[in-house]
């Protein structure tokens, strides 16, 4: 009996520090959309009526998918327009993370793009 309490101790072990070491999202993802393959985030360019996910860990609250309109640029809570036509997932996160600095406490930013207006890549 000892050794089945140890192996469960182990187990409980394990998975609480496999939980402890999950922080928050720091990448751009591309999703593929059905029959599409996987595109390289990094180089991949933001485009006009490309919706993207923008989400800020901890703090629901200025989360959006927003769409990006035909001037370029996205509206995110507090901080107003950012501009993402043209730019990679990465970079308007890393836009988005120095602005929101102005207001909250180190930001975890991820950009993720949901839908592309492009047909093809």
């Amino acid at each position: 009996m000892n050794g089945f309490f140890r192996i469960g101790a182990l187990a409980l072990a394990l998975a609480i520090s496999g939980c402890s070491s999950y922080g928050p999202p720091d990448e751009a993802v591309v999703a593929p959309t059905p029959g599409q393959p996987f595109v390289n985030v990094e180089e991949y360019r933001i485009g006009v009526d490309d919706r993207i996910q923008v989400t800020v860990w901890r703090n629901p609250e200025l989360s959006v998918i927003a769409p990006v309109r035909p001037d370029g640029k996205i509206s995110v809570p507090i901080i107003g327009d950012v501009a993402a036509g043209g730019y990679t997932p990465a970079e308007v996160a890393d836009t988005i993370k120095k602005r929101l600095a102005e207001y909250i406490r180190e930001p975890n930013v991820a950009v993720i793009l949901t839908d592309s207006a492009r047909t093809s890549f």
